[in-house]
């Protein structure tokens, strides 16, 4: 559905009861039209423009506190560095409680632009979906790139049928090389971009354009280059810059990180520190700088330890999606007494010959061993249709450990 500052008449045609708490939103706009807001309800400066939660480790939702000077540092650098134009068509896929979705809300208002806006439940109805995007002339689509993958899944999913689609924006999750090159095929006309960054500073705080020299030169695509007002580190625990091509933890700098979490000081002291006179996060990422590219290198928490030996999981996916009979995986550990005893591999593959899974076990092995080390090789494989996602759109990675481990 289409939700246009410029255009109230075609919210006539459309069934948008379900907005805020029931209230129709035409009512809203229509009763508010031409009203000039008093500037002391404005919202400034340090203070907060929304609170949004994300989850964290000990259960508790954690609410990151996004003040207007944070907000308007990622709406300026959207609107300078990516391309966006006054009045185009952005694509709602991410629920409000998802900050990606930030990514299309406020770029859109700023810019006069319309919000057109895909219900949840056309995830689980590709007819009702695909209606519904051919009927939106979007011009930017923001999603994840689990999403997209769905999309692409559909051979209908082109330029033919979003002949004004220009420009693809990613966040949320890693963008696989494999679904950069399918984007390329469909939509020749549109560029790519990758970014990176979490909920505590603002969206994204990196960002690449991604073009065939990038797809063929990186077996994983790099998350770019930080914004022009902020600065990314990678540092070793005890907070020293690592050198070229040496992996540390992802600190974020600059005017988008957040002050901290609502109501929780013990919390924010954890994460968010000073840094060469600047407010700093510690993302919980591993990452590395080679050549001044930003690199991405998985969480500091999905490092296991099996058989004495350290690894990181997504590493191992990544190089398993590298193979050609891969759809996309995701590993999971095995645990008993709180020690990781072997791997798991859950495994969407692409159509192949193979009678039997054990002849498929064997291949997908085979082509591991000629990329990683024998101890980093699941023990377990296990086939599956498609991968869970969550409402935000990303694999549903505890779902699926639950339906493998229990």
């Amino acid at each position: 559905m289409l939700i246009s500052p410029v255009d109230i008449p075609l919210l006539e045609t459309q069934d948008i009861s379900h907005f805020i708490n029931g209230i129709r939103l035409r009512e809203i706009l229509t009763s508010n039209q031409g009203k000039t807001i008093p500037s002391d309800f404005y919202v400034l400066n340090h203070e907060n423009f929304y609170v949004i939660y994300t989850s964290g480790s000990t259960g508790s939702p954690k609410g990151v506190q996004i003040s207007y000077n944070n907000l308007m540092s990622f709406i300026n650098w959207m609107k300078n560095d990516f391309g966006l134009l006054n009045h185009q068509v952005f694509l709602n896929q991410a629920p409000f409680s998802f900050d990606l979705s930030v990514m299309d809300i406020y770029p859109c208002l700023f810019l006069g632009g319309s919000l057109w806006m895909l219900p949840k439940e056309y995830i689980a109805a590709p007819k009702e979906l695909f209606l519904s995007l051919e009927k939106s002339s979007a011009n930017v689509w923001v999603s994840t790139p689990s999403f997209v993958d769905f999309c692409l899944s559909d051979d209908r999913f082109s330029a033919s049928m979003l002949p004004g689609l220009t420009t693809f924006l990613f966040c949320g999750e890693a963008l696989p090389n494999t679904t950069t090159v399918k984007i390329r095929e469909r939509f020749p006309k549109a560029v790519i971009f990758n970014t990176y960054g979490p909920t505590e500073c603002t969206v994204a705080a990196t960002s690449i354009r991604i073009d065939d020299s990038l797809i063929g030169k990186h077996e994983s695509l790099p998350i770019g280059f930080s914004k022009k007002d902020g600065k990314v580190y990678i540092l070793s625990e005890t907070l020293e810059e690592m050198s070229n091509g040496e992996k540390g933890e992802i600190v974020i700098t600059g005017p988008h990180v957040s002050k901290g979490y609502l109501n929780q000081p013990e919390l924010t002291r954890k994460s968010f520190f000073l840094f060469n006179g600047e407010t700093a996060y510690k993302t919980g990422d591993l990452g590395y700088m080679k050549d001044g590219l930003l690199f991405y290198a998985g969480r500091l928490d999905f490092q296991v330890k099996v058989n004495g030996y350290r690894m990181e999981l997504e590493e191992i996916e990544a190089h398993l999606c590298s193979l050609t009979l891969v759809k996309n995986a995701i590993i999971v550990p095995n645990y008993k007494n709180e020690k990781c005893e072997f791997l798991t591999a859950v495994v969407v593959t692409r159509q192949h010959e193979f009678q039997k899974e054990f002849q498929l076990t064997a291949q997908l092995k085979k082509g591991l061993r000629g990329i990683l080390p024998q101890y980093m090789i699941p023990r377990k494989f296990v086939y599956r249709a498609f991968l869970p996602t969550t409402n935000n759109g990303k694999i549903d990675r505890k779902k699926v450990a639950n339906e493998v481990t229990t």
